[in-house]
């Protein structure tokens, strides 16, 4: 686990949100406790761009409209009732490949089916995956990578340089950023029929970087000790306090007992302290934890918290 110290400027409206983190507050467990193995999160300058890229593109994706030139080399899948929003855009020899979070009803439908399941095409044999989420990444996973061929092969048409020069970058925000990590766990299986796995040796390095992600597997995602992952970054952001990384049933169960329930009720129901269910579905990737060191502050939403990150490793010197 890294740690990375954010301030923020503003007060945000109190909201339902916050009500929920000052019930947490209360709670010994809520954040970093000085035991936990932590570091400062410290990066070189391609890692920061690329940090700058997902926030700004995962963050575009829930309200960006898109009107594609023939000319440019990017694409849009729109949504329905098994497709996500997914763009596609190119900065800088970096495809960015960003999948919407949750907006609507299905949506919520989709990440509450998290029955853990087994799947014939991810490579790590005991592993379960989140039911909802695979389902999805396997009805797009072939249109998508169609897409990114048909992007690629428009670079290579309008760029001198092959296209293994071209970076791949999987991002997305919340249930967004599940997809992401499911999409690269495809494409990183060399033994795959998916099409999402064949598209892999036609970048020079593939990343995946999500932002408040939930769980999706029983057994972190570990990126392959080979080229274009090895040379790739694989990081989860999460926001210290914040229930998604930890999102399943029986911990949504105990979140609700912290909403509803007095610190005296708590008290009575757990004598011997409250304690966080041990979790099913784990997090993927070393976890950036966005952490505020302003004690006096009880709430942040993902969002700024990236929109903080996208001004890039000087704004947040500013900001500390």
């Amino acid at each position: 686990m890294i740690i990375l110290f954010c301030r923020r400027k503003d007060p945000f409206p109190q909201r339902v949100f916050d009500r929920y983190l000052i019930e947490v507050e209360r709670l010994p467990i809520h954040g970093i406790e000085t035991t936990d193995n932590v570091e400062e999160f410290k990066a070189s300058d391609d890692t920061w761009r690329l940090i700058e890229l997902a926030a700004r593109e995962s963050t575009d994706v829930y309200y960006k409209s898109v009107k594609l030139s023939p000319n440019y080399p990017g694409f849009e899948l729109k949504p329905g009732q098994d497709l996500k929003r997914i763009l596609g855009t190119v900065t800088d020899r970096v495809l960015v490949v960003s999948i919407r979070g949750s907006v609507s009803i299905t949506d919520w439908l989709v990440n509450g089916n998290g029955e853990p399941i087994f799947s014939e095409d991810l490579g790590e044999a005991t592993a379960k995956y989140h039911k909802g989420f695979l389902a999805i990444a396997e009805a797009m996973q072939e249109r998508l990578a169609e897409r990114i061929l048909a992007t690629v092969a428009k670079l290579k048409s309008q760029m001198p340089e092959a296209p293994e020069d071209i970076d791949l970058l999987l991002t997305g925000h919340s249930a967004g950023g599940a997809m992401a990590q499911l999409f690269y766990a495809v494409a990183a299986l060399e033994s795959s029929r998916r099409a999402i796995a064949a598209m892999a040796p036609d970048f020079r390095r593939v990343h995946c970087i999500v932002i408040g992600a939930p769980p999706i597997t029983t057994i972190p995602i570990d990126p392959p000790r080979r080229d274009p992952f090895q040379s790739g970054t694989f990081l989860s952001i999460i926001n210290e306090g914040d229930p998604v990384p930890l999102m399943q049933q029986d911990y949504v169960q105990a979140l609700l007992e912290v909403f509803v329930l007095s610190p005296e009720e708590l008290e009575k129901k757990y004598p011997n302290g409250f304690k966080v269910p041990d979790p099913v579905l784990r997090v993927s990737g070393p976890c950036i934890v966005l952490h505020n060191n302003d004690a006096s502050d009880v709430c942040e939403e993902y969002l700024e918290r990236c929109k903080m990150l996208a001004g890039g490793m000087a704004t947040l010197q500013d900001e500390a």
